[in-house]
């Protein structure tokens, strides 16, 4: 989707009421979003019609567990061993880095231009 055409769709998703900025007054956090009145209902039909669909339909059941996941689960799954970001320290600054937010705040032809590649 177009940056411009996103960046309207969540001007009026703000201004009527369906999203807000999470943490607002404290300076916000990137992507994060409180659903508001309007949202809320929203997303409730939508998970309404996905129970309807998938679960109700084939005579199922619905659990819900936890968002945080223990350590211990991580390491069984092969998450902890297995999965890794790979970061690059700043010699000036002595800060860490993950490699894909750097490559994600710079494109390709900056770089190129910016190091006489």
């Amino acid at each position: 989707m177009p940056q411009d055409i996103y960046d309207k769709i969540m001007m009026l998703a703000k201004r009527r009421g369906f999203i807000y900025p999470s943490f607002e007054i404290y300076g916000g956090v990137a992507g994060f979003y409180d659903y508001g009145p309007l949202g809320s209902r929203l997303k409730q039909n939508i998970e309404n019609l996905w129970r309807r669909f998938f679960i109700l339909k084939d005579n199922c059941i619905e659990i819900n567990t936890p968002t945080i996941t223990l350590y211990e689960v991580l390491d069984a799954s092969g998450h902890v061993n297995e999965f890794t970001d790979l970061t690059v320290d700043c010699k000036k600054c002595n800060q860490s880095y993950k490699v894909e937010d750097i490559i994600n705040d710079i494109s390709v032809d900056q770089a190129i231009k910016e190091n006489k590649i």
